[in-house]
């Protein structure tokens, strides 16, 4: 009787992409290729498997699209040959640059950096350490540098204050150590730890060295983690590089936005954008839309509604439109009855002529001739009131007076009633007629007599009546 074997691993029992044991998904970056087919052929090893066929098949699971696609169509892929296809992998995707990460320009330059810092603390210290490590070890151990010039760089990246007092710490212990090489590593470091220990016993009093108590922050956070050692300088110079472009792209964004803009802008108008309108210019075209409203006004009747507004608007521009177009009526503009002329300016405003006055036929050039004047004194024209002489002949005889303001009165210096069309002679003499004394004419008339009539005698007069027709005698 045979007994089942127990199931063994195989293609069938890898993990699941994406779970706990399976790779981190491949996405073509060069500085992980290589732990990515380290990590790809443990688990093959782990699960029995062991043909090329399914290594080549199964590789595929745990790369993105885009590798995959690149996989399938490599010829190594298609003969199922591992071998081949890993140094495909390892030559396609550069893993060759990540083993040759640094070079000795990089050791200076950050030397040269970390040199203009200060180190006050310890954690600023050790954050120092770990950045040379992370260069200037990986260059010794790839026979880049010697072990003379990884001292020497070590040295040199040291702040120039902090370097005297190691300096002067390591010559009190080997007063007669040549200086012609450099202090070894683990000299300089054993001397700054013990500079920038954190026991020390005057750490917490007032008046300690102002080196000592001046922790500073602008370093970084002292609980700051390794994982920025873990990235390599070519890795941060490749995100400063991203960043900088990062940065172009938000520019020019800007400015195609900013572009786009004035573009919409200018499309919303049908015409172009207009230019600036110097002094001259202005003149010119104010000069022109005056004539334009001159012409308008001589051919529009003073009867129409809008001539009002367009002769204040000409008026606006220009003065001495009235002296060449006619005024409107009040009817016609109420607004502009209290435009005053240049000549006017201070004065009071230049009144209309009185309705009985204003049937004025204009002259062909459009200016209104003025009516005669007339006399309010005694009705005759040519003459004011002022110089009539039949009121100045009345003032002499005391029948008429000027009060204080120049108005004409009574004699007496009372109010002298006139009505509205009235001269002042009409008024004097409806006056003087009213002072004249009155005469009543009167009639005496003898009263009739009564008689007393007995009714034979009314008898006799009602038939007397009808004799007569009704008449009395």
């Amino acid at each position: 009787m045979s007994t089942a074997n127990p199931s063994t691993n195989s293609v069938l029992t890898m993990p699941i992409p994406g779970t706990k044991l399976a790779p981190e998904k491949f996405k073509g970056e060069y500085n992980y290729v290589t732990r990515f087919i380290q990590h790809y052929e443990r688990l093959c090893g782990l699960n029995n498997v062991t043909q090329d066929k399914d290594k080549c098949e199964t590789i595929t699971q745990y790369c993105s699209k885009k590798v995959g696609e690149f996989i399938e169509a490599l010829e190594s892929y298609a003969r199922d040959d591992w071998a081949d296809l890993k140094n495909d992998l390892l030559k396609f995707y550069d893993s060759d640059r990540d083993s040759k990460r640094y070079r000795q320009k990089d050791i200076i330059a950050y030397t040269q950096e970390t040199w203009l810092k200060k180190i006050k603390d310890l954690s600023t210290w050790k954050r120092y350490t770990r950045g040379f490590v992370r260069i200037g070890g990986w260059l010794k151990s790839q026979k880049k540098i010697t072990e003379d010039e990884h001292a020497t760089y070590f040295w040199q990246g040291i702040p120039r204050t902090l370097r005297l007092r190691i300096e002067n710490r390591l010559l009190a212990q080997e007063p007669t150590r040549t200086l012609a090489k450099p202090w070894e590593v683990s000299k300089v470091e054993g001397a700054a730890e013990a500079i920038l220990q954190r026991d020390r016993f005057d750490r917490n009093l007032a008046d300690s060295d102002e080196e000592e108590q001046d922790e500073t922050d602008d370093e970084g956070s002292p609980d700051e983690g390794d994982s920025s050692d873990e990235d390599s300088d070519a890795e941060f110079k490749r995100l400063k590089r991203k960043a900088k472009k990062v940065k172009e792209l938000a520019a020019l964004k800007k400015t195609r936005k900013k572009n786009l803009t004035k573009k919409i802008l200018e499309s919303d108008n049908d015409e172009p954008r207009p230019k600036k309108i110097t002094s001259s210019q202005l003149k010119k075209t104010e000069q022109q839309e005056v004539e334009e409203l001159i012409k308008k006004l001589n051919a529009m009747s003073l009867e129409d509604p809008v001539y009002g507004i367009t002769y204040f608007k000409a008026i606006k521009l220009d003065r001495d439109v009235e002296k060449v177009v006619r005024r409107p009526t009040n009817g016609n503009t109420g607004n502009n009855s209290n435009i005053r002329s240049p000549g006017y300016q201070g004065q009071n405003p230049r009144r209309d002529p009185p309705p009985h006055m204003s049937n004025n036929v204009p002259t062909a050039g459009g200016y209104v001739s003025r009516p005669p004047i007339k006399c309010y004194g005694c009705g005759e024209s040519g003459h004011g009131v002022s110089n009539c002489e039949k009121i100045n002949e009345l003032i002499k005889g005391g029948i008429l007076a000027k009060d204080g303001a120049g108005r004409i009165v009574k004699g007496d210096g009372s109010y002298l009633p006139r009505s509205m069309d009235e001269t002042f002679l009409s008024a004097v003499e409806r006056d003087r007629k009213a002072q004249l004394p009155k005469s009543n004419f009167i009639r005496l008339v003898e009263l009739e007599k009564s008689y007393l009539a007995t009714e034979e005698e009314k008898e006799i007069v009602k038939s007397d009546e009808e004799e007569l027709g009704g008449a009395w005698i």
